[in-house]
């Protein structure tokens, strides 16, 4: 049903003054003879129509409740402003601490026994590098998760070396005897024990050969005649 201004005066409500829209606040004000633009604020002519109908005792002074004062049309504009900006604000701090939330989850799926410290760092370089974490970041990274020897051994560096990866990298691995030459002796005197299968036995043994040639960052190129 159509709003129907005239009528409205003759039975003025209050709630249902409180709810009705802009083009039907527009209707009463041109009813009452007011001064006013349409392109005004739905607020600004509310004002208007409440100080009308106050004043000619159409609606009693509780009417005045529903006024906000001293807002203009820019002031209004200036609060819609500061409202979107704060709700992407507050979106972007929520995607932030998403990521955040993220990075410290794949960090902690990267996180093996340092008994496994071989194991460690290749899988730490390859989420690091898929989440593109910036690499001077990846000791302070790291450091939250050594443990033991590992852990010493990074506090025992001066700041310069600390803060560069493949020094770090390379300090624990060779506390570890982890570096190509402990690995070659491994494979050179690895015997197959009592309890193992021979299956099992060349298993561990090629296990050790290969990280003997990862250590030393070498391929192997199998040719085919």
């Amino acid at each position: 049903m159509a709003f129907d201004a005239g009528k409205f005066l003759k039975t003025p409500d209050l709630e249902s003054f409180d709810n009705l829209k802009k083009e039907e606040l527009v209707l009463l004000a041109k009813e009452l003879k007011l001064v006013f633009k349409v392109s005004m604020r739905k607020q600004i002519i509310k004002n208007l129509v409440i100080d009308k109908l106050v004043d000619a005792e159409i609606l009693g002074k509780e009417a005045l409740e529903l006024k906000v004062e001293n807002i203009d049309a820019f002031k209004l504009k200036q609060l819609e402003l500061e409202h979107e900006r704060k709700l992407k604000e507050l979106e972007m701090n929520l995607k932030e601490m998403e990521k955040e939330k993220e990075d410290e989850f794949k960090l902690k799926q990267a996180e093996l026994e340092m008994k496994e410290v071989d194991k460690y760092f290749p899988q730490f370089e390859k989420i690091a590098n898929n989440l593109k974490w910036p690499m001077p970041y990846w000791t302070t990274m790291l450091q939250s998760v050594f443990e033991g020897k590992a852990a010493e051994i990074y506090s025992a560096l001066p700041s310069e070396k600390s803060s560069d990866y493949d020094t770090v990298k390379q300090e624990i691995l060779k506390a570890y005897e982890l570096v190509p030459e402990a690995y070659r002796q491994k494979f050179r005197s690895y015997k197959k024990f009592d309890s193992q299968t021979y299956v099992e036995f060349a298993r561990e043994k090629e296990d050790l050969f290969d990280k003997w040639l990862t250590s030393k960052k070498t391929k192997i190129t199998i040719l085919i005649t």
